[in-house]
């Protein structure tokens, strides 16, 4: 899956280190695609964005910009290509103007209907599902929308068959929003001199924290998981506190139905979903797993089914067109249906070891 990042702050060389020990941590799952965009106090941008996994995009120099400027707000994104070729122009950010001005905007997961949503704007479908989204976005602001009521306009139309976290930088604002499905953190280390953060995860973030030697204090710095469907807010304004707008209308996904025997919630491993400090903590359940793995054993049953049977019409549909990509998305079914195995494996242990005891107290007692 994709990964985004970003930043809205003072910038210093540790904001600089920080964004591309991002790109870092989360290069290896996502090798399709590498984007970094900076914008100053004075609306100035600097952009690179490269079909290149991100250990390439930082060893031949494409982020080394970073060092030479000064920036108020910074996006970033490591791709896995699901829609389009990789290639540069695919590459996340997308940007589209509005009244003269660049907006900016970068996605994790599926849009799902992009069809539905070029045919519902009247815009050209863009080969990247994601553009097409942001794309249509920026049409609705041109027509007079408000940013928040586009959003929200656009996010309701896919909700039913997309998943998402995005990230969406205005002329003099950036916007946060996610559907359950897709996860999404936002961080708070104005306490150390270092502004507002998100990431996809608290475990990027730790990682890129430690890869980048920072050597202020993490664990003075606080998290929590944005809410699904809650738009948030935070402007370079000197004070960058992020604010909860509005809970965006959505439609409500199906999901699988589930026997009673698989219903059972599996506990979180790395964090759970509140505000607070637990980087002291650590931030993976052994040295072997990677961020893929730990979000995959959070997921609970109902979503595990829903995200093997979503994997699967993926790679029905890709099979024809694009056979690496058939190959990263096998070998990601595979992990989820391991995963799977092991839940119902675990859950027939309980079973049998609690029938043990029954037996074996009968056999002591007479009764139950």
């Amino acid at each position: 899956m994709c990964r985004i990042f970003g930043f809205c702050g003072d910038s210093n060389p540790q904001t600089t280190a920080l964004l591309r020990a991002l790109i870092l941590t989360e290069e290896n799952g996502n090798p399709h695609g590498t984007g970094l965009l900076v914008k100053n106090k004075n609306g100035k941008v600097s952009l690179n964005k490269k079909g290149i996994r991100g250990r390439d995009f930082l060893v031949r120099g494409y982020s080394d910009f970073l060092w030479t400027r000064k920036y108020s707000y910074a996006l970033g994104h490591v791709r896995f290509k699901t829609k389009g070729p990789q290639c540069d122009e695919n590459s996340h950010p997308f940007g589209y103007q509005v009244n003269e001005k660049w907006f900016w905007g970068i996605h994790n997961g599926i849009i799902g209907v992009p069809e539905e949503i070029a045919e519902r704007y009247g815009i050209k479908e863009a080969a990247v599902d994601s553009a097409t989204f942001f794309k249509a976005l920026a049409k609705l602001q041109r027509q007079g929308k408000q940013t928040h009521v586009a959003i929200e306009e656009l996010s309701s139309f896919i909700s039913q068959k997309a998943d998402f976290a995005f990230a969406y930088l205005t002329d003099d604002c950036l916007w946060l929003w996610r559907s359950p499905d897709r996860p999404l953190c936002i961080f708070d280390a104005r306490t150390v001199g270092l502004g507002r953060w998100f990431a996809s995860t608290k475990e990027m973030f730790v990682k890129a924290w430690k890869t980048a030697g920072i050597e202020k204090d993490i664990t003075k710095c606080t998290y929590f998981d944005a809410k699904p469907y809650s738009l948030y807010y935070v402007k370079a304004d000197g004070i960058y506190e992020v604010e909860a707008l509005k809970t965006l209308r959505h439609f409500v996904r199906e999901r699988p139905r589930m026997s009673s025997s698989l219903s059972d919630h599996y506990p979180m491993i790395a964090h759970d979903s509140y505000t607070g400090s637990l980087f002291g903590e650590p931030f993976s359940s052994s040295p072997d797993e990677d961020d893929e793995d730990i979000r995959i054993r959070e997921m609970d049953n109902a979503d595990l089914a829903l995200e093997i049977s979503k994997i699967e019409t993926e790679i029905q549909a890709l099979k024809e067109a694009d056979a690496q990509t058939v190959v990263e998305w096998q070998f990601y079914l595979k992990k989820l249906e391991k995963e799977q195995k092991r839940r119902k494996r675990v859950k027939a242990e309980k079973k049998g070891k609690l029938y043990a005891g029954r037996n074996n107290y009968i056999k002591r007692h007479g009764r139950f």
